[in-house]
């Protein structure tokens, strides 16, 4: 597991990265056939349902601090 400084950071990136992949289902929003996009809301979710799973929950096990949501 990372240090708490490397844990911090990783936190930032993969809550941009959410955000980010969030943003795209915004973007998209109205432009796209509706069987596409909740293809792509399938798809982002799964993406964000991964970064949230397997990367945030164990840094937020070990450094529970970190966790904003406590």
């Amino acid at each position: 597991m990372p240090n708490l400084e490397s844990a911090i950071q990783i936190k930032r990136r993969a809550n941009a990265a959410i955000a980010e992949l969030d943003a795209i289902v915004s973007d998209l929003g109205g432009q796209v056939a509706e069987e596409e996009m909740l293809a792509i809301r399938k798809s982002v979710g799964s993406s964000i349902g991964i970064i949230i799973n397997q990367v945030l929950e164990p840094i937020f096990r070990q450094y529970p601090e970190i966790d904003d949501d406590i």
